[in-house]
């Protein structure tokens, strides 16, 4: 499927799965696409490229420096890395039911260290086992646990209780449950035990 992306984005992406082997070796699992790309909704113009780099163990501060780095010249040679929003997961983060455990990150292009939450709800895990694009590493149903319906009816409840009025205005409101929607309702995608 990495041959059906725009050239512009498959560039990017093979040029931070290069830096990231330089930097990670064997410790990189597997570099994913998500989101818009992977759901059919991608806007060629203003989309985010969605992005999970699974790996072994944390990023080390030495990892996180060259990351910074990577990321840095990935802006200054390729125009779409402006573009990259992304996690640097430990591959036991990744669970049937989701974690909202704090890691490194990617917001706009550029490498954040600091530790924020990861988005990886039951939901999300869901779709990129189910729908996600491998840059590298194993296919995603060979690295992503399987969820089942009722850990992603757990994560749904869980994140409307969570976001209860967090929205400042209507828009925000309806972006958030169209959002939601959208990693959900998707035809011909159903759980097992739905």
């Amino acid at each position: 499927m990495l041959h059906q992306l725009p050239d512009t984005i498959r560039s990017t992406m093979q040029a931070l799965v290069s830096g990231l082997l330089v930097i990670l070796g064997d410790r990189l699992v597997g570099v994913y696409l998500g989101g818009s790309l992977t759901m059919g909704d991608f806007c060629e113009a203003t989309s985010d490229v969605d992005f999970l780099v699974v790996m072994d163990g944390k990023l080390s501060q030495e990892d996180g420096l060259a990351v910074t780095q990577l990321h840095h010249e990935l802006r200054r040679r390729f125009p779409d890395a402006a573009r990259l929003e992304g996690d640097y997961a430990p591959r036991e983060m990744l669970t049937a039911e989701g974690t909202t455990a704090p890691v490194p990150g990617c917001e706009r292009g550029v490498f954040v260290p600091r530790v924020g939450e990861i988005l990886l709800s039951a939901d999300n895990i869901y779709n990129m086992r189910e729908q996600g694009i491998a840059c590298f590493g194993p296919e995603p149903q060979a690295v992503f646990p399987v969820v089942s319906g009722e850990h992603v009816r757990k994560s749904v409840r869980q994140f409307l209780a969570e976001v209860r009025g967090a929205a400042e205005t209507a828009q925000e409101a309806a972006c958030e449950f169209l959002n939601l929607l959208r990693s959900r309702l998707r035809p011909g995608d159903r759980h097992a035990d739905d």
